[in-house]
């Protein structure tokens, strides 16, 4: 028997489609991107379920606007992102690939799932807190400094960071962690994913200040082992406590 129209399937189907049919048409991604960020959608879905697709969206949202915000004054910095912020298929991996992983993981190894959940929508609170702390930080950032060695750095430089920028990546990660907590109540699981995604943007910034400040991993290369610890993070914390 066919599906409903109003079934929740076709629902969250038309939602992904035109998420990123919208995404498309704001010229926000381009269409590379949006195919390939289609897929990853519906292999969350399948995988660990609605709640981390909503962090994926919650993540796009947020890092769009935070990336949009002030663009002629990044702009005037030359601190802008490539290709003017559009995202391509490198942003989609780099963001999404850890948590596509986990989330078909999860689709055949079904008894991990809640694990593998965890680690994914962790994943997300890393990519929020870095976006808007990089992007945010550009903005109201008032004094940098090397994320290693704590001296003075210049703005924009890998590995420099402020603490207007920190707070916002604190912020970031709170705000995906806040999605499971709304729908699970879960004190625990919210502290853990907060706390990951924070975790995760730091590494990111020391694997700026150390491997990319030398060529020797891209800003994708970063974001996606940065995003990769997160989960590390998260899986460490659930079975530590």
């Amino acid at each position: 028997m066919a599906p409903e129209i109003n079934s929740p399937e076709i629902i969250i189907s038309l939602a992904i489609v035109s998420a990123a049919v919208f995404a498309l048409a704001l010229k926000k991604i381009d269409l590379q991107g949006a195919l390939v960020g289609i897929a990853l959608a519906f292999i969350i879905w399948l995988g660990v379920g609605e709640v981390v697709l909503l962090g994926l969206f919650a993540f796009f949202v947020l890092g769009t606007l935070a990336s949009s915000w002030k663009k002629e004054q990044k702009l005037a910095m030359k601190l802008f992102q490539e290709n003017e912020g559009k995202r391509s298929i490198r942003n989609v991996l780099a963001n999404g690939g850890v948590a596509g992983i986990l989330s078909f993981i999860a689709f055949i190894l079904p008894e991990y799932h809640f694990t593998l959940f965890t680690m994914a929508i962790a994943s997300f609170a890393v990519a929020c807190s870095d976006t808007l702390s990089a992007e945010l930080g550009n903005v109201y950032g008032r004094n940098y400094f090397n994320i290693i060695s704590w001296k003075s750095a210049p703005r924009g430089v890998d590995g420099a960071v402020s603490m207007e920028g920190i707070v916002a990546g604190i912020v970031g990660s709170t705000l995906i962690a806040a999605i499971p907590m709304i729908f699970l109540a879960n004190w625990k699981l919210f502290a853990i994913i907060a706390l990951a995604g924070f975790l995760g943007n730091l590494v990111d910034s020391i694997l700026g200040a150390t491997f990319q400040h030398r060529g020797a991993l891209s800003n994708h290369d970063v974001n996606f082992w940065a995003t990769a610890s997160g989960a590390l993070f998260s899986l460490a914390a659930s079975i530590s406590f």
